[in-house]
């Protein structure tokens, strides 16, 4: 472009040169020839220019390589536009041959990634299942390619696959590159699909990892400048409401001044009132999101305490919707809570499995002299109420051709409140709780018992394919599986306010794989300095000798506390 630009300029000079001599020798017939000869010389230079510039946009600004058609996706699309398309620009107005062909190109390109980076079949998209079908326009000439997202409808809207911080950053990708080319309305459409995304994406687990909490995605809507999607996440926080009661052998009283507290625990925020003479409270504003559960409430009143969880119950946003929640502060004489978390990946010659699994234990412990000894104080715990999450999902590594990856995908989330176990005595299954004191070299220890659903299964629901090639393998069925809260046993120090808490955090070989989260059981002994720290978790179904199969993360946290003197 350079050398034809020179080329140009130089027959310009000469043109000009020659219309000054004819503008002083208007009779001269061989100057008006050669005014015309230049005139046209310098049509001709700038043509080739210009064609120069067509032919470098034909090769260079193109979505798809003749030689491989198919292969192609938004971030190769994108990466061509700024190595190439931005130097072809610049160059073209730099020399003066800018042609309508190169916006035209780059338009048909952020077109083309915009409806990619929204549903890629071959994971570069971030929905999954996501196809749009093509609104044929008018009569006139178009490449499918280059068509504004707008000419296409859903055939089937899908579901989010990308963790909302990395979509965003996807489609950011691309709308940055519309605003560099100054296309306003291709720009619209990547934050259109960037609203759009968030709503469906925010805190749903998965594709999001579940500790992010809605402070993380509140930040999200404010980094990228989507109005709609701060709109969106104020709506979930809304007013939570109720009654606190005494609940003693003589009855039920109100719990006056007492202190309620909820608090989300994946970001650590919380909200706080107090209860009236009535033992009523209100809070406003409490983040009340169905995904971002599930939710502590804890009432404090003197030395008497109970602690719950809830699950939020706005699946929409509705800023003055109102939940009520009541409390009763019992009899009990330690309150505790248990969360147990696997996340599990491993993959063969054939297979990809993920998953991931949780649950919270919540509930108290009551001390009965009973059955205790001259060192050791037992506890047997009231009803005990457990918040479980599940997901697992097993993909081809190779799919047939035109076949989606997805083999079958498990999934749901629940509550269950747990009573009393009958084979208690013998396997004290339902969280017996022990305080030893004054043990050699230990000191006082807490001893947590096992918790397990045994006769409650959870059962998950998902789907799975069906068939292996086309048009069947697109199909899915109704799949579901029962399965089973765990069990383990925490032995720890007892601390000097009668509290017993900890985290542990470790990987292991082998995944959950086809066995899902059966019975997993883990043991935890925790005397850092004392005897060090064992963390042995065992069930077959969990250990695999072959590392390079996959690995199981786990993260254990506790927290025991007595509430009464």
């Amino acid at each position: 472009m350079e050398i034809k630009a020179k080329d140009r300029n130089e027959v310009r000079a000469l043109l000009e040169e020659a219309k000054a001599l004819s503008q002083k020798n208007p009779d001269d017939e061989l100057l008006k020839v050669w005014v015309n000869k230049f005139s046209d010389l310098l049509n001709m230079a700038q043509a080739s220019g210009e064609n120069t510039v067509n032919g470098a946009v034909l090769r260079f600004m193109r979505i798809r390589d003749p030689k491989f058609p198919k292969a192609t996706n938004w971030q190769e699309v994108i990466w061509k536009l700024q190595y190439y398309g931005h130097e072809i620009l610049l160059k073209a107005e730099e020399t003066g041959f800018v042609t309508p062909n190169i916006r035209q190109a780059a338009q048909c390109m952020i077109n083309f990634s915009i409806r990619d980076v929204e549903g890629n079949p071959q994971g570069f998209g971030v929905y999954e299942g996501r196809e749009g079908t093509f609104n044929i326009p008018p009569a006139r000439d178009f490449d499918v390619d280059c068509e504004p997202r707008s000419s296409f409808s859903y055939a089937s809207k899908g579901e989010p696959s990308k963790p909302t911080d990395l979509g965003l950053d996807w489609i950011n990708q691309v709308r940055v590159e519309a605003r560099w080319w100054q296309l306003g309305s291709e720009e619209n459409d990547a934050t259109e699909l960037m609203e759009e995304f968030y709503e469906d994406s925010m805190c749903k687990v998965p594709p999001n990892d579940c500790g992010q909490g809605h402070r993380h995605y509140r930040q999200l809507a404010g980094q990228y400048n989507l109005p709609r999607a701060i709109k969106y996440n104020e709506g979930f926080y809304a007013t939570i409401y109720g009654k606190v009661e005494i609940v003693s052998s003589s009855g039920r009283k109100p719990a006056k001044g007492a202190r309620v507290t909820v608090k989300s625990p994946l970001d650590g925020e919380s909200w706080t009132g107090d209860t009236d003479a009535e033992g009523r409270y209100e809070i406003n504003e409490v983040l009340l999101h169905k995904e971002c559960q599930p939710y502590e409430i804890r009432a404090q009143h003197g030395q008497d305490e109970t602690w719950d969880m809830f699950e939020g119950p706005l699946e929409k946003p509705d800023p003055s919707y109102r939940y009520e929640k009541n409390l009763e502060i019992g009899k009990g004489d330690v309150l505790g809570r248990v969360s147990v978390s696997f996340d599990w990946a491993g993959e063969d010659s054939s297979r990809r499995t993920r998953g991931r699994a949780s649950f919270d234990i919540v509930g108290t412990w009551k001390y009965k002299p009973e059955e205790s000894t001259g060192h050791i104080e037992s506890y047997r715990p009231e009803p005990l109420k457990v918040n479980y999450s599940y997901w697992e999902r097993v993909e081809d590594v190779h799919p047939e051709q035109d076949c989606p990856a997805l083999e079958w995908e498990l999934k749901g989330s629940g509550r269950l409140s747990l009573p009393l176990h009958p084979l208690y005595d013998i396997f004290h299954p339902m969280g017996r709780l022990i305080v030893y004191s004054d043990i050699p070299v230990l000191g006082s220890t807490y001893e947590a018992g096992s918790v397990g659903t045994w006769e409650k299964k959870i059962t998950i629901q998902g789907k799975e394919r069906t068939g292996d090639y086309n048009p069947e393998c697109k199909a899915y069925v109704p799949k579901t599986r029962e399965i089973t809260v765990g069990m383990f046993i925490i032995r720890a120090p007892l601390g000097p306010k009668g509290e017993m808490s900890g985290t542990e955090s470790w990987a292991h070989c082998g995944y959950g794989g086809g066995y899902g989260w059966d019975d997993v059981a883990v043991t935890i002994n925790h005397f850092p300095g004392l005897l060090g720290e064992n963390k042995d978790p065992y069930d077959p179904p969990m250990i695999k000798e072959d590392c390079g199969t996959g690995t199981t993360n786990i993260k254990a946290q506790w927290n025991f506390k007595k509430i009464k003197k």
